[in-house]
């Protein structure tokens, strides 16, 4: 039967293949999937899409829904720097109304610093002795001479400057300002040395490294003060006190003190010797026989009797140059407050007194304990200077 054409397009069937012939003894069945081959995994009928592989390194990552990003943080401001102290005469000082005229004279002697001298008198006659009967021993003749004169000379030390230096590290345990703690003292010493009518450059300014409130003028030109004078103080207060000072530098004070500590040095290096040899002496006498410490007791209570009936002038004073020199001390530092209020420092001065440690522990125990105190106590200054105040206005 010869082909026909279909209608839809598609080839004609061979004749009786309207329905494809199914195999024999298979019904006819839609077509089934593929079999899986062994080792083959099935995949999942509805899984979720697969990550992105990771990027390889130097290629940028997926663009991500990222959360929107957070405002900008405004700078820190730096840190503000510690003021500077800054030293202004007119602000932090009652300016000197008069002319300042410089004296000729930097340095005087009151009679304070004479009673200094004539107390330690006695304490150098017998250093003289001392030193003069050690140089013969050990130089003899005309050696021996020179070297007492040496020794009598080398009191003019306490003015030499390249020595004053070297006791103040040393001795005193000073040290020279800083730059930025000189641009703070220097203009407060110039006023204080304008009222004094002396030139600021004779002195010299040192820092003690001490927690205390406290000064000292040692020496010929030195002028120490504690750490925490300077940073505690305020500038009327701290004038007060180098005001103070330059009463003990003005009257003599300081240079007599020293000088007669030096003078009186080989009398009291002698007698520490001796006490030394006296204990050793009374510790062996006791163990050598039960009556030796009462025998050397006796010998050296007869000596000491000999020699002060022998020569009283001297030995007499030496007994009681302690107290003496107390009391001494005690009018120094009263009449250096009255030259820091002569200044103008008297107020300024009372409220350092009140408020600070500036002088030592007042004594309140034994009256011997009283009596051998360098320092009159707060309570005694403070009401000379509000006699002052008072007198002077």
């Amino acid at each position: 039967m010869p082909d026909q054409q279909r209608d839809d397009g598609m080839p004609p069937r061979y004749p009786g293949t309207d329905v494809p012939p199914a195999y024999p003894q298979q019904p006819h069945t839609p077509a089934a999937a593929p079999p899986a081959y062994p080792g083959d995994v099935p995949a999942a009928p509805s899984a979720p899409p697969a990550p992105p592989p990771p990027s390889y390194p130097g290629e940028r990552p997926p663009a991500l829904s990222a959360p929107p990003p957070a405002p900008p943080v405004p700078p820190r401001p730096p840190a503000a720097p510690p003021p500077t102290r800054v030293f202004d005469p007119a602000r932090d000082l009652a300016l000197h109304d008069g002319r300042h005229v410089i004296s000729g004279i930097q340095r005087g002697t009151d009679s304070t610093a004479i009673t200094q001298l004539l107390a330690l008198l006695p304490h150098f006659v017998c250093s003289l002795a001392i030193v003069g009967a050690l140089t013969a021993a050990l130089f003899g003749g005309a050696s021996g001479t020179v070297a007492t004169i040496a020794w009598v000379l080398s009191g003019a030390l306490v003015f030499h400057r390249p020595t004053e230096r070297l006791m103040a590290r040393r001795l005193f345990r000073l040290r020279p300002p800083t730059d930025q703690e000189f641009s703070y003292l220097a203009p407060i010493w110039v006023e204080i040395a304008k009222r004094a009518r002396v030139d600021h450059t004779v002195y010299e300014l040192w820092i003690e490294e001490s927690d205390e409130i406290n000064a000292v003028a040692a020496a010929g030109h030195i002028v120490g003060l504690t750490k925490r004078s300077f940073t505690e103080l305020p500038p009327g207060q701290l004038a007060g006190v180098l005001a103070h000072e330059l009463g003990h530098h003005t009257g003599g004070h300081s240079w007599a003190r020293l000088m007669g500590q030096w003078y009186a040095l080989p009398t009291r290096v002698t007698w520490a010797v001796l006490r030394e040899i006296t204990r050793a002496v009374l510790l062996v006498s006791r163990k050598l026989f039960c009556m030796g410490g009462v025998f050397v007791i006796t010998v050296i209570g007869f000596t000491v009797i000999a020699a002060v009936l022998s020569m009283p002038l001297i030995f007499v004073p030496m007994l009681l140059s302690p107290y003496v020199l107390a009391a001494v001390d005690r009018a120094a530092e009263l009449r250096a407050d009255r030259k820091a209020a002569e200044l103008g420092f008297a107020l300024t001065l009372i409220e350092v007194l009140r408020q600070s440690d500036l002088v030592e522990a007042d004594r309140r125990g034994r009256t011997a304990e009283k009596l051998l105190s360098t320092h009159p106590s707060s309570e005694t200054r403070i009401r000379r200077l509000q006699e002052y105040v008072r007198q002077a206005g």
